[in-house]
């Protein structure tokens, strides 16, 4: 792994841990309500959650009350300009939204 995607995946794990503080859970309460154990969700959110599947980082999203979003984009690429807006939309840029559901 490139030390960009390491920033990326550790950034992923802190606005989790961000996210838990801030909805006044500890470790050991999130991770019994996402049936992790609190040693897993220490590490994921010091090194980020690449190494637990999507599966089980939705239960421990969706513990927290949000959704996980995927956006794919091509950093190296500029949009097109054109269009019937005139407004440049790059066409390698989509978002998956595999949840959808509201915050409780």
């Amino acid at each position: 792994m490139t030390t960009d995607q390491n920033e990326v995946w550790q950034a992923a794990g802190q606005r989790l841990k961000a996210i838990r503080i801030g909805a006044g859970l500890s470790q050991d309460e999130l991770a019994m309500d996402a049936d992790w154990d609190q040693s897993t969700l220490s590490k994921v959110e010091r090194l980020g959650p690449h190494m637990v599947s999507f599966s089980k980082l939705e239960a421990l999203v969706d513990a927290l009350g949000y959704a996980v979003e995927v956006t794919i984009r091509s950093p190296g690429r500029r949009a097109r300009a054109g269009g019937s807006s005139g407004a440049a939309e790059p066409s390698h840029h989509r978002q998956v939204r595999h949840v959808a559901r509201q915050r409780r």
